[in-house]
């Protein structure tokens, strides 16, 4: 905030000078506090756009607070957005998925901080899962059948299944009849009204007991419908980083920030409102080496 000269200051030289009958000497102005340091944070919705800028102000009011400079949120419509931004040192800081880290990492050179814990896990799966009638009992079985993926840069509805296909012999691209990719809710729902024979969707444990299918739908009966036939590698929960040149002490203070607020309800509450995150655990590039095996394997033929 600028400093403001006082009017009572100024008030008491003009009575002052009055009273003596001379001339006040020449009232010296403050000079102008230095600008207010800003960190801009990116934001992809997990929600409608202008509903996500709600969801982010109590966290972004409690950021400022605690480091003492003025936080700005920028909510990109994507990932490629927000790692565009922050290669353009546009953002000094972001929110990203797995393989969108990844993608910022060859980019943009970002330097990773803090995972996220979902649910006390650190780590989700990639499930592929069909109607429970369904003959589809293993992998080899889906020779010729109908594959509901997710979007192209999913790792749980695409990367990280693609994976596990091609290490136990079948061929995304020429073994299956794939249909076109969508949202986790979209492959869901394609497999529960038989558009598609399987599919693949995250998942919270490695025996794909919860997933999607739990989250999206309502009724019970629905939720009930499906059977998971395999669960690939664990893949490692969503990142917090920030630009390579940002200030080594504001990026010290930036994490312990994050740190301190999964250690209290109100700040694992706003954590759970955004992102449904519980809290964040510090964080190593190499945890995310599955990430990036996967994506190298993409192109792979079994």
């Amino acid at each position: 905030m600028r400093a403001l000269p006082s009017r009572l200051m100024l008030a008491a030289a003009l009575l002052l000078g009055l009273a003596t009958l001379a001339p006040p000497p020449p009232l010296a102005l403050a000079a102008p506090a230095p600008a207010r340091e800003v960190l801009r944070i990116g934001f992809v919705p997990s929600d409608k756009f202008d509903e996500m800028f709600r969801k982010v102000a109590p966290l972004v009011a409690d950021l400022s607070r605690r480091l003492g400079v003025r936080v700005v949120p920028f909510v990109a419509t994507d990932y490629t957005g927000v790692v565009e931004a922050m290669a353009n040192r546009k953002l000094d800081a972001a929110f990203l998925a797995p393989l969108a880290y990844v993608f910022a990492e060859q980019k943009a050179r970002v330097r990773l901080m803090l995972k996220a814990v979902r649910n006390g896990r650190q780590v989700f799966y990639s499930a592929i899962i069909v109607r429970k009638e369904s003959p589809i009992r293993k992998l080899d079985d889906l020779r010729g059948r109908t594959f509901a993926f997710g979007d192209p840069l999913s790792v749980a509805g695409t990367i990280f299944p693609s994976a596990l296909l091609r290490t136990n012999g079948i061929d995304p691209d020429s073994d299956l009849r794939r249909l076109p990719g969508g949202g986790h809710d979209a492959t869901v729902l394609a497999v529960l009204h038989g558009k598609a024979e399987a599919g693949a969707v995250f998942c919270n444990d490695p025996q794909g007991k919860e997933g999607a299918w739990t989250v999206f739908l309502k009724k019970p009966e629905e939720r009930q419908a499906f059977r998971t036939i395999a669960v690939s590698k664990a893949i490692p929960n969503d990142v917090f980083c920030v630009r390579p040149d940002l200030t080594p002490g504001l990026a010290k203070r930036l994490k312990s920030a994050f740190l301190d607020m999964g250690r209290t309800p109100e700040g694992r509450r706003r954590f759970k409102e955004i992102y449904n995150i519980d809290a964040f655990v510090e964080a190593r590039p190499s945890d995310y080496d599955s990430v990036r095996e996967a994506l190298a394997g993409m192109n792979r033929r079994p």
